[in-house]
């Protein structure tokens, strides 16, 4: 939390180990009046499905294509296709748009935050 601060609101699956009191004690700092606030999914296992197929599909378009030996070079290759993910690649399930069109469609941020960084290369 040092790094990059207390997020506002963490969602959470209903599981054991996330509703324990010593978990949700790491995100609230008494000291410093730091509450997070908590989403907990109603669906119980189908919240699960849209992460796992993310991460199957950054396992088999990414990492699975690459020669790995370094920490250094997962986060390059992942920042990489993270950048192609959200900016390139076209979703079916988003009418073939990109994450970045569907967030950005409607706000007023600055062009830079759109910049498009190529991962087939």
């Amino acid at each position: 939390m040092w790094y990059y601060g207390y997020p506002e609101i963490i969602h959470l699956d209903k599981g054991e180990q996330f509703l324990s009191k010593d978990f949700l004690d790491v995100f609230n700092d008494k000291e410093e009046k730091i509450t997070c606030r908590f989403s907990f999914g109603e669906r119980g296992y189908i919240d699960n499905i849209y992460i796992e197929r993310f991460w199957r599909i950054y396992k088999y378009e990414s990492l699975n294509l690459h020669d790995i030996s370094t920490l250094r070079d997962v986060k390059e290759i992942s920042q990489k296709w993270l950048d192609y993910y959200n900016k390139q690649r076209p979703h079916q399930s988003l009418k073939y748009k990109t994450p970045d069109e569907i967030y950005y469609e409607n706000r007023d941020l600055p062009k830079n935050r759109r910049n498009v960084v190529p991962y087939m290369n």
